[in-house]
């Protein structure tokens, strides 16, 4: 009797911690489709203007099979239309439509990113896109890294407080809590 009762609350709790499909959460629905390996280097390609499956597969140097897959998938969801450009033999170029086009602020983003956080220094092909200048990029850009320091004599003088650059409130906030600790 005992036992049946252990294995019946065994049984609840279980069935409570399985996971519980994501299909009402936007974040999972969007991974489905941009969640594989390469699609969204596929669309920055596409964004960057190469249009033809010669030129994308030469520039991410990926399997020609993962390819056709990868631009399947983003026409069968609606991202990507496919266009001929010629007949025979049939040759197809890939553009974006109005939802494939709306990654381009997510790829910027990534991008960004990836510059900042990720530990490369690679330009991707979203670098070469314009963008509004953002907060960051009207900080003026750091040093580079030396292992050996200017002579005092060779350093130029600091600028005046009110010409020296300030961390932005977040992150002054953040320096302030460590300072504190």
């Amino acid at each position: 009797m005992r036992a049946d009762r252990h294995a019946r609350l065994l049984m609840t709790t279980m069935a409570a911690s399985e996971p519980q499909p994501l299909t009402d959460n936007p974040i999972a629905r969007s991974m489905e489709i941009l969640g594989e390996r390469w699609t969204l280097l596929i669309v920055a390609e596409i964004l960057a203007g190469h249009h033809r499956f010669g030129q994308i597969q030469r520039r991410l140097g990926l399997a020609r099979t993962v390819l056709s897959a990868r631009l399947a998938l983003l026409v069968a969801h609606g991202l990507v239309a496919r266009e001929r450009y010629r007949e025979d033999p049939e040759w197809f170029e890939y553009h974006l439509t109005t939802a494939g086009r709306a990654l381009r602020p997510v790829i910027l983003e990534l991008s960004r990113w990836g510059r900042r956080y990720g530990g490369g220094q690679e330009p991707s092909p979203a670098s070469k896109w314009p963008t509004a200048p953002s907060a960051a990029s009207k900080r003026p850009a750091a040093p580079p890294a030396s292992s050996k320091r200017p002579a005092a004599s060779k350093r130029p003088a600091a600028p005046p407080a009110s010409k020296r650059p300030t961390a932005p409130p977040a992150d002054r906030d953040a320096l302030a809590e460590r300072a504190a600790l």
